[in-house]
């Protein structure tokens, strides 16, 4: 009769877990995408400035996130240079540079996310944040490739 309890016992589902194993959880899904980060993981650069921006598993840190968005982008996931380019144009986590967005949303559309172009055709056309400040660099923007996107992602 012991041993049908002690099966009986193994067969229970394990309590849910607590909001201190998530954390340690958290934390170690953090510590393990630093090292992947750092040999070079790109995707694994964007999903830990996500931790930090979310503050799961690492403190919330706008400017770390940035930071490894900014890895992320160097390592050409265009995904975060997309997040990046948003952080730059907003200034949150990093200095607020408009002309610096615009070249980060262009290498996120040339990386494919039409998302990026659909920003870059936005900020070319209203021309209220990079007026004068793209000056040189407009001439090296796709803006009509840009432009084109971007209507594909509003249709």
């Amino acid at each position: 009769m012991p041993v049908l309890v002690l099966l009986a016992l193994l067969a229970l589902p394990a309590p849910p877990a607590g909001p201190d194993a998530q954390a340690t959880g958290a934390a170690a899904e953090a510590a393990a995408l630093k090292k992947s980060c750092d040999k070079g993981a790109a995707a694994d650069c964007l999903r830990l400035a996500g931790l930090h921006t979310r503050g799961e598993g690492v403190p919330r840190d706008a400017e770390k996130a940035a930071g490894f968005l900014k890895k992320g982008c160097e390592l050409n996931l265009a995904a975060a240079c997309l997040d990046l380019a948003a952080a730059a144009r907003s200034g949150v986590g990093t200095k607020k540079e408009p002309e610096r967005a615009a070249l980060l949303y262009q290498k996120a559309c040339d990386g494919g996310v039409p998302v990026g172009c659909a920003e870059l055709a936005g900020m070319l056309t209203a021309g209220r944040e990079i007026q004068k400040h793209l000056g040189r660099h407009v001439k090296g923007l796709k803006i009509r490739g840009a432009k084109k996107q971007a209507a594909a992602v509003k249709s």
